[in-house]
C-alpha cells in the first residue's frame, strides 16, 4: 500500500504486491483497484517462491486484517480477479471495513472457465450432452440399441458416432466454456454475495466519492455511539442508524437509505453541533442516560449495602426542587 495525503489511497496491484511495510498509520481509507487484465497467483509454485509473491501476498492479508478504515476493492472493466489473488483481497478478511465492487464488464472467480470445464465438464460429459441434444447422435444411439444388429453394423455405427462427436466436440467445448463463464459474471458474483454491488465505469468515480464520504461520516457517528453501546456489533450500530433515519425522515423516505448522496446530506446535518433538528444526538443522549442508569443498577446489585449511603450522597448534591420531586415520587411509591 502507498501512503498519500489525498482524500483516499488508491492502491494498484503492482504496489500491493511490492508492499513490505506496516499498514497505513495516517487513518486514511483505502481503494484497491486491480489494473491487470487478468491477475492470478500462484501461477508457478517454484517461480512464485523465488519471487516471493506468496510472501508479499501474506503481507497484504496481514495489513488488511488489521486495517480499521474503510477499504473498497474495485475490479474495473475487462479485468479478472482469479485464484490466489482473490484470496488476498476477499472481503471476509475484514468484513467490518472491506467491500468489493465489480464493473459490469469484469470477471471474477477462483478457477477460470477453461479450468472449470476441465474439472466439471470433461469430454465424457460433453459426449453425453451431444447424445442428448444432437439429432444425428440421437439417431445413431437409437440404432445401436437395436438387438438385431450384427457386429459389423454395430462397429460401423460406433465409428459414425465417434466421427460425429469428434466434429461437434470443439463447438460443444466452446459452449461449455461460455456456460462456465456465466458463473464468473458480476451478476452471479452479486447473487452469491461475494461482491457488494455492480458498477459502471463512467459513474464509478462519483459512486466511490459519495459512498466513501458516507462511510467516513458514519464512522464519526459510530465513534460517538460506541462508548454508550458496549458489546454492540457493527451490524447493530448500522441497524440503529437506519432506525433513527426512518424515524427522522419518515417511512415514506426510507428508500433514501440506499442513496449515498442523500445520506451524506443527512449525516452531515446530524454531525453539526449547531443543528436544531438533530435526531442522532437526541438518540445518543438517550443511550447515554440508559448507559448511566445501567451502571448505577449494576453497582447497586453488586454492593447492596451502600444503597442508602448512595441515595443520601446523591440527594445532598440535588437542588431543592429536585429533592422535592424525589420526595413526591417516594411518597407516591408507598401509596
Amino acid at each position: 500500500m502507498v501512503q498519500s495525503r489525498e482524500p483516499f489511497t488508491v492502491c494498484s496491484d503492482q504496489h500491493a504486491l511490492s508492499h513490505q511495510g506496516p499498514p497505513l498509520t495516517e487513518a486514511l481509507p483505502g481503494l484497491v483497484k486491480w489494473n491487470h487484465i487478468c491477475l492470478r497467483f500462484p501461477r508457478n509454485v517454484h517461480s512464485d517462491m523465488h519471487d516471493q509473491v506468496l510472501k508479499f501476498g501474506s503481507y497484504i492479508v496481514d495489513a488488511l486484517t488489521e486495517y480499521n478504515q474503510p477499504i473498497m476493492i474495485y475490479i474495473p472493466p475487462y479485468a479478472e480477479l482469479r485464484g490466489g489473488a482473490w484470496v488476498v483481497v476477499d472481503p471476509t478478511i475484514n468484513p467490518t471495513h472491506m467491500e468489493m465492487y465489480a464493473d459490469e464488464l469484469s470477471r471474477g472467480g477462483v478457477v477460470e472457465p477453461e479450468g472449470r470445464v476441465e474439472i466439471k465438464f470433461r469430454r465424457k460429459d460433453l459426449e453425453k450432452t451431444m447424445q442428448r441434444l444432437d439429432k444425428t447422435c440421437i439417431q445413431i444411439v437409437e440404432k445401436l440399441t437395436t438387438p438385431q444388429l450384427n457386429p459389423d453394423e454395430k462397429a460401423e455405427l460406433q465409428k459414425r458416432l465417434a466421427a460425429r462427436q469428434e466434429k461437434l466436440l470443439p463447438m460443444y467445448h466452446q459452449v461449455a466454456i461460455q456456460f462456465a463463464d456465466l458463473h464468473d459474471t458480476p451478476g452471479r458474483m452479486e447473487e452469491t454475495g461475494v461482491i457488494t454491488d455492480i458498477l459502471k465505469w463512467h459513474s464509478s468515480r462519483e459512486f466511490f466519492y459519495w459512498h466513501l464520504k458516507r462511510r467516513l461520516l458514519e464512522r464519526q457517528l459510530k465513534r460517538k455511539m460506541k462508548p454508550v453501546t458496549h458489546n454492540v456489533g457493527e451490524g447493530e450500530l448500522n441497524s440503529m442508524l437506519h432506525r433513527w433515519f426512518v424515524e427522522d425522515r419518515g417511512t415514506v423516505n426510507a428508500y433514501m437509505w440506499e442513496d449515498d448522496k442523500a445520506m451524506v446530506q443527512w449525516l452531515t446535518e446530524q454531525i453539526r453541533e449547531d443543528s436544531m433538528d438533530n435526531a442522532v444526538s437526541d438518540n445518543i443522549r438517550c443511550l447515554q442516560r440508559e448507559h448511566v442508569l445501567q451502571q448505577v443498577r449494576s453497582l447497586k446489585e453488586d454492593n447492596p449495602e451502600v444503597a442508602m449511603d448512595s441515595i443520601v450522597h446523591i440527594t445532598q448534591h440535588m437542588t431543592p426542587s429536585q429533592r422535592s420531586e424525589v420526595t413526591r415520587i417516594l411518597a407516591n411509591m408507598d401509596t
